[in-house]
């Protein structure tokens, strides 16, 4: 309940005071506000963390990934870089748990969040937060969907918002490996081989330097872990567990998973 509490306030501070303006200048200041957030949440999948458990402190950042910045920008002909994102498209399907911890820099304690998560490299990302509640992310090429204790929450379309087109595009070029995407957005930092490496990706575009400083991934056959580092000094952090890549297809059931969002999965 505190932490329900507190991450509301932050929200409610950043919201401007229309009060005193006209309806329509009012629309329109609230407009980069609320999608400004929607994208953050959307790239850091913390929607889920609104009244998340408490729990121990963060690491602070290693010295190897304050060296990861110090070093070149990653082109195009970096050998062990083009290894590592070919193996990464070459897995069409990825099941995993995942273990969040966002450390809001207001709060003493971190919040922790864990579910189990499906990337597909066909139909986009679905995440499914099972404690402390049950919530249900859905991100496509087509938009984003959220449902919480059966009721939608959250549907817009990506041609709708134009800005939700490019969070998306992020979003799942992070888990596919598809360094095109990642490159229009972010300039890369390589450390490492085929088998152990960290990514660094700092932002290009001017509207993402606002929120995000930094994003750290790292893994040995597929992504295992995912830091983000807000401007705002908040910082989450995305550990995966019991990681299958097996069948290469999405099974019936999975497939429901994509097509009917009106309905939360069976536990």
């Amino acid at each position: 309940m505190i932490a329900r509490m507190a991450f509301r306030s932050k929200a409610e501070i950043r919201e401007p005071d229309s009060s005193s303006a006209s309806c329509r200048h009012a629309g329109a200041s609230r407009t980069w506000p609320r999608l400004a957030r929607l994208g953050f949440l959307l790239l850091v999948l913390s929607i889920g963390l609104v009244s998340a458990f408490p729990g121990d402190d963060l690491p602070p950042s290693t010295a190897s990934e304050v060296d990861l910045y110090r070093g070149e920008k990653v082109s195009g002909d970096h050998e062990a870089f083009q290894r590592v994102a070919r193996r990464l498209q070459a897995v069409r399907v990825l099941r995993a748990h995942f273990d969040q911890t966002k450390k809001i820099t207001a709060l003493r304690r971190p919040l922790l969040s864990s579910g189990r998560f499906l990337f597909s490299a066909d139909h986009g990302l679905y995440w499914h937060t099972i404690k402390p509640f049950d919530s249900l992310f859905l991100v496509t090429q087509s938009g984003i969907t959220q449902r919480e204790d059966g009721e939608t929450t959250l549907n817009i379309a990506a041609s709708e918002q134009p800005i939700v087109h490019g969070f998306t595009e992020i979003f799942l070029a992070l888990f596919g490996g598809d360094t095109s995407a990642l490159q229009r957005s972010f300039d890369l930092y390589f450390q490492g081989d085929q088998e152990h490496w960290t990514l660094g990706l700092k932002p290009k575009d001017r509207v993402m330097k606002r929120l995000i400083d930094h994003i750290t991934l790292r893994g040995v056959d597929t992504v295992a872990r995912i830091d983000f580092h807000e401007t705002s000094g908040d910082v989450t952090q995305i550990s995966l567990s019991d990681v299958q890549t097996e069948p290469p297809q999405l099974t019936e059931a999975e497939l429901d998973l994509f097509g009917l969002q009106e309905e939360m999965p069976r536990r």
